[in-house]
């Protein structure tokens, strides 16, 4: 343990992050699973937060939709 608190934890920078080598491998006998699924679970949250930053209301339930989006607007401005 190098840290005892927050404040002398450090933060990686992005100068100091090391480099990262993908490689997908090809079974081409094997039914497809997908290789990119985890990165899509931040873009729900990307986007409810951009909203919260451009309306000031918070979409707290998915599928962002945009039925779901308005009536969250519309019950903002009630």
């Amino acid at each position: 343990m190098t840290s005892v608190d927050w404040q002398t934890y450090p933060i990686l920078r992005f100068p100091d992050v090391p480099d990262v080598h993908v490689a997908l491998l090809d079974h081409p006998g094997e039914a497809p699973v997908g290789a990119g699924e985890a990165t899509s679970i931040v873009i729900a949250p990307a986007i409810a937060n951009a909203i919260f930053a451009a309306a000031g209301v918070r979409v707290r339930s998915v599928p962002l939709t945009y039925a779901r989006v308005a009536k969250t607007l519309e019950g903002a401005v009630a």
